[in-house]
């Protein structure tokens, strides 16, 4: 239940800042948008609701990189 109201007040919020964009001619192409992710990669980091950390991926370019000198 408690689910349910947090993602009904996450729409809500949405929904009005994708108003006050457009009232303000601000574009969002949706094709390009993605929503209620329990985690995003942003930046070289990886960001979910519980922590920020370096991109795996990232962290093994610069060993790999440290490594060969």
């Amino acid at each position: 239940m408690k689910k349910l109201k947090e993602k009904k007040n996450l729409n809500q919020h949405l929904c009005c800042m994708l108003e006050v964009s457009r009232k303000k001619m601000l574009y969002v192409n949706l094709k390009e948008c993605t929503f209620f992710m329990e985690k995003v990669v942003f930046l070289g980091y990886i960001v979910s609701k519980k922590n920020i950390k370096m991109d795996e991926e990232n962290v093994k370019t610069i060993q790999e990189r440290s490594m060969s000198k």
